[in-house]
């Protein structure tokens, strides 16, 4: 789904990250379950609701929609766009951007860039932790 139709452009997760998801469940759809995958680059929008942990090798992105809800999981990508709810544990290896209508209670980790716009809520320890160690005295 093109970053056009999202509610609040991002500003921080790549656009062409978002424009080459090629996974989705729909809006009034839930899944319940398990969902990981070592294929690159590969992409997930969630509209409907999600019970259960999704893991997205390299270069993947998932991006949780206005009407999206991920309920007591876990869930990691290299970039992550949240517009709607999440309860459970975010662990962005690159990029997590909460935009002005996400709401997450749960625990961050994110390796690189974290973006919070203005009216996301957000409840939960965050934590930076970059992909490879920085030097000391950095």
């Amino acid at each position: 789904m093109p970053a056009s139709d999202t509610l609040t452009p991002s500003r921080l997760v790549p656009a062409e990250r978002l424009d080459a998801i090629n996974s989705r469940i729909a809006e009034d759809a839930v899944f319940d379950g398990s969902l990981s995958t070592t294929e690159p680059d590969l992409g997930l929008r969630i509209d409907g609701t999600l019970h259960g942990p999704v893991y997205l090798g390299m270069g993947g992105t998932i991006h949780i929609g206005p009407k999206g809800v991920v309920l007591d999981t876990v869930i990691e990508a290299d970039h992550i766009l949240i517009e709607g709810q999440v309860r459970g544990t975010v662990l962005a290896r690159q990029t997590l951007e909460l935009t002005g209508t996400a709401s997450l209670l749960g625990d961050v980790v994110y390796g690189t860039l974290l973006d919070v716009h203005a009216g996301a809520k957000l409840r939960g320890r965050i934590e930076y932790r970059p992909l490879v160690d920085e030097p000391e005295g950095a």
